[in-house]
């Protein structure tokens, strides 16, 4: 990757470097932890990423909407409903916003770099 001019704001930048090291340190984790863990882990780095888009790119009512649905898993009594259920309903959304992304996006945007 080239060296541009251009660079992330400082704070977005922090927010990324932490972002990675939760992923890494959770991988590390997943080494010694139960491997139903993983699945919980994962969405637990969706909506910290989800977070980060809201904070530094602005509130986007659909992505708001799946990060709304997987605080309310993890801390509103669920009756037993299992992971599985929630990861079928948040990727069927998330295939959504990425087709409504796709379509709001210009050519030049969606152009591969």
């Amino acid at each position: 990757m080239e060296h541009t001019d251009r660079q992330l704001p400082v704070r977005l930048r922090e927010d990324l470097v932490l972002l990675t090291a939760y992923l890494l340190s959770t991988g590390h984790g997943l080494l010694h932890e139960p491997a139903a863990y993983a699945p919980a882990r994962a969405v637990d780095a969706a909506r910290r990423t989800l977070g980060l888009l809201g904070e530094h790119d602005g509130p986007d009512r659909r992505l708001d909407e799946v990060r709304a649905r997987i605080d309310e898993f993890f801390t509103d009594p669920h009756d037993g409903e299992p992971l599985a259920e929630l990861l079928d309903e948040l990727c069927v959304r998330m295939a959504e916003v990425v087709d409504a992304f796709r379509e709001d996006a210009s050519p030049a945007e969606t152009q591969p770099r």
